[in-house]
């Protein structure tokens, strides 16, 4: 057998192989063989009918099964003699039989791809870690009062700032109700009727709460909003929103001080200093996974930037595609319309695409870490990580364990567990600042 293998960009190979005559007569002999002895034919037992009325009645499959097996010889042959580490096996040509007996075909696979691993011994990072002041455990704690809290009605005074107003309103844009014009453009800022707002700035379109500041209870007022330039909904940005708004009430809200009595309903058996201690404690665990995400990230791109190859694109396209179907469906979770999805379906792609590349890269970098460190899967740490799917996916776990065989995941789930494994190791070679 002749191998040619040809090198392409994107970590695609095509193989060129080609079989002597001899080799195609002798698999084509076995093929034969097997045919002849389990072949029926009437007027002859089983495995009983002369060869060549079996090759002349059975010409066709016997022709199928040596192109098949000469695929498998031929493709096998070529990743053993050429030492190929192969992802996929992308396309296979079908086989030509030459009149002197030979026969050739291509086939076109997804290589491994071939890179150097950076030093990773000392990764410089400029993650920091957050220290949590004890003004930010009082706001967090006093966020935690304020779910019980209780609104009271404000009669003799006209709406400020911090109070609740509830209101009917409507925005129109160039004289069309913006709900019209817009369609997919939020409710909160089309217009509600006896909508509770919070008079704050981060609540409405810029500007908005502003000029609702000294209406008193059944005001009514016109009022135009000037969105700036970088305003998040782009069809809106830089545009000028007529409002027409009704002050129906006006509600302050009481939040409570915190004492032993809350504390314990907020959470059971706590008092004000337990909770207190819970909620600095919530916020340095907050702190601590923002320090290690971002040494995470700053690691991965250190090695991205200085390793300098290309992604498989069969593994990008798939990945690509895994992660638009997250977009789409977490969108669509929110609200956003199919329309809209359809309006930015270019940057969405461009986004995920790019993700993809990036997060595929990063899995052939921290699998090039672990067979650098020789790391293994122990037989306890697939059956954790199998036991923890199972609990994130609320999948009965011998359930999921049917469904791994089938699949024949193990190996995937062993790649994911030593990626990890990397990661980690990979982490402990960061330094900060």
């Amino acid at each position: 057998m002749n191998i040619v293998v040809e090198n392409q960009a994107k970590c695609l190979a095509t193989l060129h192989i080609e079989f002597p005559p001899d080799e195609v007569a002798k698999e084509r002999k076995s093929i034969a063989d097997e045919f002849v002895k389990h072949a029926a034919i009437p007027g002859f037992r089983p495995g009983k009918a002369p060869r060549a009325a079996v090759e002349s009645r059975f010409e066709t499959r016997i022709a199928e099964e040596l192109s098949k097996e000469l695929h498998r010889l031929g493709v096998s042959g070529a990743i053993k003699e050429k030492k190929l580490s192969v992802l996929n096996i992308n396309r296979v040509e079908d086989v030509k039989f030459s009149a002197d007996g030979s026969a050739a075909f291509t086939a076109t696979v997804t290589l491994t791809p071939e890179f150097t691993l950076p030093d990773y011994s000392n990764i410089p990072s400029e993650a920091t870690l957050r220290v949590i002041t004890d003004e930010e455990v009082e706001n967090f704690v006093k966020s935690l009062c304020a779910q019980h809290s209780t609104f009271e009605a404000v009669e003799g005074r006209p709406v400020a700032m911090d109070d609740f107003a509830v209101l009917t309103y409507e925005a129109t844009l160039d004289g069309q109700p913006l709900k019209e014009a817009h369609p997919d453009t939020p409710r909160q800022l089309c217009g509600q009727q006896n909508a509770w707002l919070l008079m704050a700035d981060s609540s409405m379109a810029p500007g908005f709460c502003d000029a609702l500041v000294g209406m008193n209870i059944n005001d009514k007022k016109d009022f135009a909003v000037s969105l700036p330039a970088d305003f998040p909904i782009a069809p809106l940005a830089g545009k000028t929103l007529d409002y027409s708004a009704t002050l129906h009430g006006i509600q302050t809200r009481n939040v409570p001080e915190l004492t032993d009595e809350l504390a314990a309903k907020i959470t059971k058996d706590a008092t004000s200093e337990s909770l207190r201690k819970q909620a600095r404690e919530r916020l340095e665990f907050s702190a601590q996974q923002e320090f290690e995400n971002t040494k995470r990230m700053d690691a991965m791109r250190y090695l991205a930037d200085r390793a300098q190859f290309d992604a498989p694109e069969t593994l990008v396209a798939e990945r690509t595609q895994s992660l638009l179907r997250n977009i789409v469906r977490e969108n669509q979770a929110r609200g956003v319309s199919d329309e809209e999805l359809t309006k930015h379906h270019e940057q969405i792609i461009a986004s995920a695409q790019k993700a993809a590349r990036e997060q595929v890269q990063g899995d052939f970098l921290l699998m090039k870490i672990a067979e650098t460190e020789k790391m293994d899967v122990s037989n306890e740490e697939l059956s954790m990580e199998v036991f923890n799917m199972s609990m994130h996916s609320g999948v009965d776990p011998k359930q999921l364990i049917k469904d791994i065989k089938k699949n024949d995941a193990y190996g995937d789930i062993r790649q994911q567990v030593l990626r990890r494994k990397a990661m980690d190791h990979l982490v402990k070679h960061v330094t900060t600042k």
